[in-house]
């Protein structure tokens, strides 16, 4: 039965990563998603492909509703009735694709993920994950995004909350949490001080330990680093103006 499972996994993972070399997301999310509901506690690796494939498709559905949304409000006063409708009907359809995918991912992260994660970074990861996609139902103002706004901001306070217990100031995946946690704060709750004072406390508890830790950690940890340091940049602009 071990044999087989290792076998069914290692299958996954090898279409997961074709689809991903030939960016055809939607079929990797199938793979990923079987991969999930193995039960097992994923490797790093197969955790990213898990991350990369729902990025991708959600991402895709996001930049369709940001230019539909920016569509609109430019074209408003020079558009027909019948031409509105049609643009928001289009609108609602790719909201809804969203939502199903974020909800797909929720339930992986619920029934699946969490229960199966045995170290903390793990845990960490998929409360942050949980964090995000609640966070992209917000972003895309579908029909309960209070509750969402709420889950999201429950789950992103959950993992820090493990991440500052268990793992490394300049660990890749607590970076990662806090990068995304403050640009919820500063987008979807509006909080622009709490999202800085976030940011930079996670820029600076890094910068405060990053010589002791390993070359590839190292070069995992400036990338995040970097992207904390471009945000922080860009709300100090900003805010000023």
């Amino acid at each position: 039965m071990a044999a087989i499972l290792a076998e069914q996994r290692q299958e996954l993972v090898f279409n997961a990563r074709i689809c991903e070399q030939l960016s055809r997301f939607e079929e990797m999310v199938e793979y990923v998603r079987r991969l999930a509901q193995l039960s097992v506690d994923l490797s790093n690796d197969e955790r990213n492909l898990l991350a990369v494939a729902y990025k991708n498709v959600v991402a895709a559905r996001r930049d369709a509703i940001k230019h539909l949304v920016n569509l609109e409000q430019k074209e408003f006063r020079s558009m027909k009735e019948n031409q509105l409708a049609i643009l928001r009907q289009y609108r609602g359809g790719i909201e809804q694709e969203l939502n199903n995918l974020c909800l797909d991912a929720l339930v992986l992260c619920d029934r699946y993920l969490l229960p199966s994660a045995a170290q903390a970074e793990s845990k960490v990861f998929y409360m942050k994950m949980k964090g995000d996609y609640y966070r992209y139902s917000c972003e895309a103002s579908i029909a309960g995004s209070t509750d969402a706004s709420e889950r999201a901001l429950f789950s992103y306070s959950t993992a820090l909350e493990l991440a500052q217990a268990q793992l490394h100031a300049a660990n890749a995946v607590r970076l990662g949490l806090c990068l995304n946690f403050s640009v919820f704060c500063y987008h979807v709750l509006h909080q622009k001080e709490k999202a800085t004072e976030l940011a930079k406390k996670a820029f600076d508890d890094a910068l405060a330990v990053l010589d002791s830790i390993p070359e590839e950690a190292y070069r995992d940890a400036t990338i995040v680093m970097q992207l904390i340091k471009d945000n922080l940049d860009q709300w100090q602009i900003q805010m000023v103006c």
